[in-house]
């Protein structure tokens, strides 16, 4: 009887002894077992503070090793508002070395539930020096600011390239350009430093700013750009092109590589100091944009018809002054009266009635398997963010007058560097090259290699629409892209424009010229173009200009 009163006097009160035991068994095994890594993550977060180190970023290189992209050592101060003592004294301080505004600086020394700050990014290394002898001199007053390096991207030719080569943030962030497309190779891994702070979290202990992780310095490459090339086009097109209409824009590239010695559209872009340049002017127009190319068309509806065996550069075709197909007239630019012009004439004088009849001997499904088979309406391939593709509709949605203005340019969109690549194809008899500028990592000596593509045109078509080109400079009045010594071959181009999509602006024009040399040591294919320009404009003379240049920096020589 009395085991049975001890029983029930005392069990209970075993059974909850027992639970607690257990449960309090059970919190111990969770907190040492389960979230002993969490707890001990959250005691280093409350004594560290840390501080990121930005990786260097990898220089870029024009093609004769000439450094047009770098990373420079700079100073950067941050702080830890939650531990910062004396944000007035520190805030004068900055103000002496970096300038500024006190209230600025104070602002962001007090910034509420923050534990880090920028309070001046990527100084100069001489005035970091100066802020960490004080620092060094008065720990006190600057408990909580660090200073620390980091790498500055800077860019030695200013505007020069500037749209090709891009820009990276303060925060090493790519924006546009080569940066942008190789920002996997050029940027690297950024690091940390851990500031170990007292046991209530207040102030960092003296000498505990630690390397925790090594940053990781990204890598160099070398690319096609001739930077002091480069600079020539760019003062050419200033001062001859971009004068004469709202913009203008040049390619010169390597007929036979695709390597791009230089590329450039108005206006210019200052990667080093991008708010003083104008909206818009980063972007390299002759890449992202698709416009009507006009007369630069007939080339590539000659080659059809070449190709075709329906007609030779010989070939005649009566032409009257004006041409009407569904109640829309056609006419050429120059003054003549019915006659009969040989494809030669037509390309020469450039008429629009002459290849508009022309094309009657391939119609428009010829036209158009002839335009795929160009290339000029895919986007060529280039390493360069942004690149545009060309548009035609296809046959079966032309009309008599569509399927005329698509022979001479109308109706139809190309970017100027699918309209160069082809006109390089020519002059590489027949085999289409990728248009790049990336020539090789320069660490590992890795070089990429890119496709090229036969377009499919025969030796009899290729040496046939040399020689018409040929003429088109030779028998044209002025001559302006000729240049003595040299067999010079291409096609002028004035296109009309519209600006809604709807109706052609009236007396206003895209006009260009793109052009090769043929048979010479170096076999540069060169397209200039401007837009929104008079009539009466010419690129050829920018041409000859931009090509003399070449010769005469590369000692380019005739072999043929």
């Amino acid at each position: 009887m009395q085991k049975s009163r001890f029983s029930e006097t005392f069990g209970p009160i075993f059974l909850m002894l027992g639970a607690v035991l257990l449960l309090i068994f059970a919190r111990l095994f969770y907190i040492v077992f389960i979230a002993g890594e969490d707890y001990a993550a959250q005691a280093e977060a409350t004594r560290t503070n840390t501080i990121p180190i930005s990786a260097k970023r990898g220089t870029i290189y024009d093609r004769n090793g000439n450094a047009i992209a770098i990373s420079v050592e700079s100073t950067t101060v941050s702080c830890n508002p939650s531990m910062v003592k004396d944000a007035s004294g520190v805030a004068k301080a900055l103000v002496e070395i970096y300038g500024g505004e006190e209230s600025d600086y104070y602002e962001k020394l007090t910034k509420e539930n923050a534990t880090f700050n920028y309070l001046y990014r990527m100084g100069d290394v001489d005035k970091g020096e100066k802020l960490s002898e004080l620092m060094e001199q008065e720990p006190d007053k600057f408990v909580g600011v660090y200073c620390t390096s980091e790498a500055r991207r800077e860019y030695p030719y200013g505007s020069v390239g500037g749209q090709l080569i891009g820009r990276v943030n303060n925060d090493g962030e790519a924006i546009c350009g080569l940066e942008l497309e190789y920002d996997d190779i050029l940027k690297g891994t950024d690091g940390e430093y851990v500031v170990e702070r007292n046991e209530t979290g207040d102030y960092a202990i003296p000498g505990s700013v630690k390397l925790d992780v090594e940053a990781v310095n990204g890598q160099d490459i070398m690319v096609s750009i001739d930077i002091t090339m480069q600079t020539q086009v760019e003062q050419i097109i200033s001062e001859k092109a971009a004068v004469q209409g709202e913009s203008a824009n040049a390619i010169l590239m390597d007929s036979s590589t695709g390597e791009i010695y230089a590329m450039c559209s108005t206006p210019y872009f200052n990667p080093a100091d991008p708010s003083e340049s104008e909206s818009g002017s980063d972007v390299v127009s002759p890449i992202t944009t698709a416009l009507e190319p006009g007369s630069m068309m007939k080339t590539i509806t000659a080659m059809g018809l070449l190709e075709s065996g329906t007609m030779t550069p010989e070939s005649s075709v009566d032409c009257p002054v004006i041409l009407y197909a569904d109640e829309y007239e056609i006419s050429d630019a120059f003054d003549r009266g019915a006659t009969s012009l040989t494809l030669d004439q037509i390309l020469t004088h450039s008429s629009n009635v002459g290849i508009s009849l022309a094309s009657d001997n391939i119609g428009a499904e010829g036209i158009y398997n002839n335009l795929q088979k160009s290339k000029v309406l895919k986007a060529t391939g280039i390493d360069f963010p942004g690149e545009a593709a060309g548009y035609v509709t296809t046959p079966e949605n032309w009309s008599n007058i569509a399927r005329y203005n698509i022979t001479f340019g109308q109706g139809v969109t190309v970017t100027p560097l699918a309209m160069a690549r082809f006109y390089a194809a020519i002059c590489n008899n027949g085999t289409a090259v990728t248009p790049h500028f990336l020539l090789a990592k320069t660490q590992t000596g890795e070089r990429p290699t890119y496709d090229t593509t036969n377009l499919g045109y025969s030796e009899t078509t290729l040496s046939d629409i040399k020689g018409m080109l040929h003429n088109v400079v030779e028998n044209n009045e002025s001559n302006e892209a000729g240049i003595d010594g040299f067999d010079v071959c291409g096609k002028t181009s004035t296109a009309e424009y519209s600006l809604d999509g709807s109706e052609y602006v009236t007396g206003n024009y895209n006009v260009g010229f793109c052009g090769f040399l043929n048979n010479t040591s170096l076999p540069l294919t060169c397209y200039v173009g401007i837009t929104h320009s008079e009539a009466t404009v010419t690129t050829t003379e920018v041409f000859h200009d931009i090509m003399k240049s070449a010769i005469e920096k590369y000692g380019i020589a005739s072999i043929g």
